[in-house]
């Protein structure tokens, strides 16, 4: 199944993860640090797990970015304040594939093509001549 796909799929459960106000060792976590802010919530306290996926912005812009997760419980929230609540929903992929990912995608919104051909009986249906009207004038 395809990245985009993927993400599609993925993102159809985002939801607005609740921002928790912290302390680090290092000081207040910073709004465009998201990664760091994690990675040393996690460092420093035990029974938490670093969640990476996706905020969704604007309606088709996915952004990196990651969340705490209590181990015990399963309960999410944010430790690095955003401008703005956005929903979140987690990668459907491996951690190494996200590393390696941009840290922006567009996901405009896109309809699946019809089949051409649904079942090889049609195909013998399929006029081979063309139609009259398809004709130039006076053949």
């Amino acid at each position: 199944m395809s990245l985009f796909t993927r993400l599609r799929a993925g993102s159809v459960s985002a939801g607005v993860v609740p921002y928790k106000f912290v302390l680090l060792e290092s000081g207040i976590p910073k709004a465009d640090r998201a990664h760091e802010n994690v990675e040393a919530f996690v460092a420093e306290r035990a029974g938490f797990s670093a969640v990476r996926g996706w905020l969704f912005l604007h309606g088709a812009i996915l952004e990196k970015h990651v969340v705490v997760e209590q181990d015990r419980t399963g309960a999410r929230f944010d430790v690095t304040p955003l401008m703005v609540s956005a929903p979140f929903f987690e990668h459907p992929g491996t951690v190494e594939e996200f590393e390696g990912l941009c840290r922006q995608i567009s996901l405009p919104s896109w309809q699946s093509p019809a089949p051409i051909v649904r079942d090889a009986a049609e195909v013998d249906r399929v006029p081979t001549a063309r139609l009259e009207s398809e004709n130039e004038p006076g053949e």
